[in-house]
């Protein structure tokens, strides 16, 4: 069951995030077509198969990459755009890469043995 406070708006989602809409400098009606900038990475690009600081739960790591944003932001307050931040996420795809290698060789592995148990 579902209820109606379960799940974030796409407002309140871009407001913790830090989003801003860039002005494009064409026309009024044209105002938020510029590139989507955000302080932090958004629900769909923190979720992506290719982050690979997203482990499922917090981690030591991502307390140092956290730190390590918020060090980033007082130094030179800049929102990123989506691909930046896409970049920023993969940077490390190798460690998430072989995680999952780990991850399928192990249920291979407990799927193989589990009718002799």
């Amino acid at each position: 069951m579902e209820y109606c406070d379960d799940a974030l708006t796409e407002d309140e989602i871009h407001l913790i995030c830090g989003v801003y809409s860039s002005y494009s400098g064409k026309s009024y009606s044209d105002i938020f077509s510029g590139p989507i900038r955000s302080w932090w990475p958004l629900p769909g690009q923190w979720e992506s198969h290719s982050n690979c600081i997203n482990w499922g739960y917090w981690t030591p790591w991502d307390e140092h990459w956290y730190t390590k944003r918020l060090s980033a932001i007082a130094r030179n307050p800049q929102p990123l755009k989506s691909t930046e931040w896409r970049n920023k996420l993969r940077s490390c795809s190798y460690a998430h890469n072989y995680v999952q290698m780990v991850e399928d060789a192990s249920r291979e592995y407990i799927e193989g043995h589990l009718e002799t148990l």
